[in-house]
Formats: C-alpha cells, structure tokens, sequence
C-alpha cells in the first residue's frame, strides 16, 4: 500500500483506521492503538502505543505493545484487530470470548475458511510476559506464539469477509466499489 502507514490510507472519505474504530469500540470500554514509531496523528480519541517493531518482528510487535498497555491499565482482556480490516464482525469480541471460555484458554483467534487469522485476536493480558519474551527472542510469527500458549479457535466462517485485510490497492478499490453499492 505504498509503504506508508496503512491505517490512515482513505476508504470512502475517512481513513482505514477509522472504520475499524466504528466497528470495535461498542465491542470494548477503551483501547490503544498500537503503532510504529512516528506515525501520523490517527484522529482517533484512543492514544497510540508505539511498539517495538523490527524488520521481522511483524504483528506480534504489536501484540507485545497492546498488552503491555493493557495490563498496566488494569485490563484483564484485550481484544487485537488489524487496522486494515473495515468490516470488522460487530461480534468479534463476543466470539473470541466464547471460545476462551469453551476451551478454558488464555486466548483465542478468528478461524474462517479453515485457516486461523492470528491478528484477530482476543488475549488475556497475564500473556504480556509471554509476548514480549517471544518478540525478544525474534519469534516474529504471531501464529506460532498464540498456538504456543494454546489459543482456542472461534468459528467465524459466517463473518469470514469481516476478517478480509485490505493489502493492495486493486482490493482498496474493490471494497470501495462494494460501499458504494451497499449504500445506494
């Protein structure tokens, strides 16, 4: 997407991140918006928490920053979503929750399609040590941390398209076209 910070790139007039935000925040009390070190103000009420990102560390960077914040809020829980997912399931939260649950787990991801979605995921945030340990050591693939600490599968296969990341233009351009048919 040009290399630049995708959250802030435009969908129908307001910026990926955005969207994302309408989506997650009747699902949650209050959230952090993990970013790369010297990302733009994201117009969001939220505050930003810079990670720790290196070239091969990925998401988990992420991850490791929102629950360390969330665990030093207070929080118990943390629900991850990427910023480039503007369909986000209005009951993504509820999902995971039930699966956690279900599976007396620390955590749960998204699984649509038979193929989990690790960067959809909700966390307890006695993991924080875990996740960092993990970024630490270059373990860079979020999968592999969250399969390791025994993260419970949600069923999400009716709401797979609200786990459909936005990575190329062509597909920026495809959703665009689609919200506008929506909204005729």
């Amino acid at each position: 997407m040009g290399g630049g910070a995708k959250g802030l790139v435009s969908l129908a007039g307001r910026p990926l991140v955005q969207h994302v935000y309408a989506r997650l925040q009747p699902q949650v009390g209050r959230g952090w918006l993990s970013v790369r070190a010297g990302m733009p103000d994201h117009g969001l009420p939220w505050p930003a928490v810079e990670d720790a990102r290196r070239a091969a560390s990925g998401p988990l960077a992420g991850v490791a920053a929102g629950l360390a914040a969330a665990r030093d809020g207070k929080l118990e829980l943390l629900l991850v979503v990427p910023c480039d997912a503007p369909r986000l399931p209005d009951d993504l939260g509820r999902r995971l929750h039930r699966a956690m649950l279900r599976d007396r787990a620390p955590a749960a991801v998204a699984r649509a399609g038979g193929r989990v979605q690790p960067t959809f995921a909700l966390l307890r945030t006695a993991l924080a040590d875990s996740a960092a340990a993990a970024l630490a050591r270059t373990e860079g693939a979020l999968w592999r941390w969250l399969e390791r600490v025994g993260a419970a599968a949600a069923d999400c296969d009716d709401v797979a398209r609200g786990l459909v990341n936005i990575n190329t233009p062509e597909q920026l351009g495809v959703l665009e076209q689609a919200l506008e048919g929506e909204n005729r």
